[in-house]
């Protein structure tokens, strides 16, 4: 595998990812700047494109609809994964207390904890009886339009 990391500069990009191909390479990941240079760097035959100004850029714009948000997946236009510091409110209840879904219309797809020697642990799908506790870091599935009514909610 390699990585083409030349961003600005799109014709020394266009040619290391030529010359890597060339080499027989089967797996090239190359940066791209612009969607013209993307489209020359798949023609080339790299197997995958990234725009990480671009996605980067998503994420920040994001990041303003929903302050608290430590990371921003994005799934679609319409859908993505947060994580958030458990609020206060939170803190102390059970999942089924809380009722993410029927409330919020979001679902609890892991929490990020850290332990007592600091080392983090994650509980994926976390079932109905887990209890969120203060530190907890929350990953929140659902649209984008809940996402941000949530954040507004909890600052009210």
């Amino acid at each position: 595998m390699a990585v083409v990391s030349i961003g600005e500069n799109v014709e020394a990009s266009v040619l290391v990812a030529m010359l890597v191909l060339d080499l027989g390479i089967p797996t090239v990941v190359s940066k791209a700047v612009t969607p013209l240079h993307g489209r020359i760097l798949e023609r080339l035959g790299v197997s995958r494109v990234v725009y990480p100004d671009r996605d980067m850029a998503v994420r920040v714009a994001h990041s303003l609809d929903v302050p608290h948000a430590l990371d921003f997946i994005g799934l679609s236009r319409e859908y993505s994964i947060v994580e958030i510091p458990a609020p206060p409110e939170f803190v102390g209840h059970t999942l089924k207390e809380l009722a993410l879904r029927p409330k919020y219309g979001l679902m609890l797809i892991a929490i990020k904890r850290r332990d007592r020697q600091d080392r983090e642990t994650t509980m994926v799908a976390p079932s109905a009886d887990d209890r969120i506790e203060g530190g907890d870091v929350l990953a929140l599935l659902g649209s984008n339009d809940r996402l941000t009514a949530l954040e507004r909610i909890l600052k009210a």
